[in-house]
């Protein structure tokens, strides 16, 4: 070799196969980086996604509750005058604006004094505000308050669950 002349330089090997002829060496698989960065990205997406359905939830619950609270207040006059067929007319008027299925109002002992369909006895009368679903309907159930700790009945408003 002359002077002039270098030896030639030893190529560089790049830094994924040096993981795979590791990963060779020890016997196991090695993970390209480019599916780890696939999984984490799949679960931030569905993480967000599960939190963004949560969210959705609450304020449907809580607009619902909301919407319960309002035409239980609305009701306080006709359920003290102890006038069924009034407070029928007015339930009829509330569901038909509202355009909800069906509107009960019971007794605190689940005993129905005025609904705008033929209803039973709520069964499991609770002086919560609950937001359910059975087979076909959204149910809204919330108390009658004439104050706070003196419930005069129980609403049930049953409305399509779209």
């Amino acid at each position: 070799m002359s002077k002039e002349e270098t030896p030639p330089a030893v190529p560089e090997i790049p830094q994924e196969d040096k993981a795979q002829v590791s990963a060779a060496k020890s016997g196991r698989k090695a993970v390209p980086w480019r599916l780890i960065l696939i999984g984490a990205a799949l679960s931030v997406f569905l993480l967000s996604a599960m939190i963004l359905t949560a969210q959705a939830r609450a304020r449907h619950v809580a607009a619902r509750e909301l919407l319960a609270r309002s035409v239980a207040a609305a009701l306080v006059a006709d359920l003290l005058e102890q006038r069924p067929a009034r407070l029928r007319l007015q339930l009829e008027r509330i569901a038909k604006a509202g355009g909800f299925r069906r509107i009960t109002v019971a007794a605190p002992d689940g005993r129905v004094i005025a609904s705008t369909q033929t209803a039973t006895a709520l069964d499991r009368p609770s002086m919560e505000t609950r937001v359910s679903r059975d087979r076909e309907d959204e149910v809204i159930r919330t108390p009658i308050y004439l104050a706070e700790g003196n419930p005069l009945g129980l609403l049930e408003i049953r409305m399509d669950p779209r």
